[in-house]
């Protein structure tokens, strides 16, 4: 196992980005591990599309991001990367939120045009590209009207890896109760989707189960007048290998189509 810090590395925030963000030069020493690390952001790809966010660190605990815009197949295929034999997963359950009573006419056509699905990852991911701890994926849609949320259906799986040596390896500590909407919801101008899982660690990088901690948070929002959805996260990290990444993936993969598929 690589060299433990004996001091506390400042915090690292990762805002969001659309290039490379080189860190300004350095004199702190190189590391083997990071302490105390914060990513957070958002993305927004644009309706129909997807876009994949990687963040590394270098050898001095600072962030290196790129994004990149996906295809559809390869956005697929991202998606379908995540399963492994060696991982554990938990469904949250799937809630749907119906329109009140008066508002889920067809009056005209653009009555219950849906949105989304929005598809959304958070994966802190080992040097090999295996996934260490995950929300995987998030999935959320949604009815709008043109100007306010109509309805609401969302769902999430969590993922960790296993271990046998000292421990089970990852487990989750805690997560949402089904996820929830956080921020406005049917009748409002828009809704927030928002996933919620902690993870420990016991197994043959730490057996004291003290060392390690991810808390990972994805929030979608969908709005009412049509706008193109988002998708936003924070990931803090107890402790984390340099070498590990997270990876991303926002797809907005509802295509506009007249009249409105119903």
């Amino acid at each position: 196992m690589p060299l433990r810090l004996r001091r506390t590395l400042a915090m690292v925030v990762v805002t969001a980005m659309s290039m490379f963000v080189f860190p300004q030069p350095s004199t702190a020493s190189p590391v083997s591990e990071c302490t105390d690390v914060v990513f957070e952001g958002e993305i927004r790809p644009g309706t129909g599309q997807a876009s994949r966010r990687v963040i590394r660190l270098d050898a001095t605990c600072q962030p290196l991001v790129i994004d990149e815009v996906l295809s559809r197949d390869a956005a697929e295929a991202v998606l379908r990367s995540g399963s492994s034999p060696s991982h554990a997963s938990d469904r949250i359950p799937s809630k749907r939120a119906a329109a009140p009573a008066g508002r889920a006419g067809l009056a005209r056509p653009s009555a219950m045009v849906p949105g989304g699905p929005i598809h959304m990852l958070n994966r802190i991911k080992d040097a090999a590209g295996l996934v260490v701890t995950s929300i995987d994926p998030h999935n959320f849609s949604y009815g709008y009207n043109g100007s306010t949320i109509t309805w609401t259906s969302h769902d999430a799986t969590v993922n960790r890896a296993t271990d046998t040596e000292c421990g089970p390896g990852w487990s989750v500590v805690w997560s949402a109760t089904g996820i929830s909407i956080s921020g406005g919801g049917v009748g409002y101008s828009f809704a927030d989707s928002l996933t919620h899982a902690e993870f420990s660690y016991q197994g043959r990088f730490d057996c004291s189960g003290t060392d390690y901690y991810n808390i990972l948070d994805t929030k979608l929002t969908g709005f009412g007048n049509g706008a193109s959805s988002t998708c936003a996260y924070r990931t803090q990290l107890r402790r984390t290998f340099l070498g590990w990444y997270q990876e991303l993936l926002c797809w907005d993969a509802y295509v506009w189509t007249t009249p409105p598929p119903f």
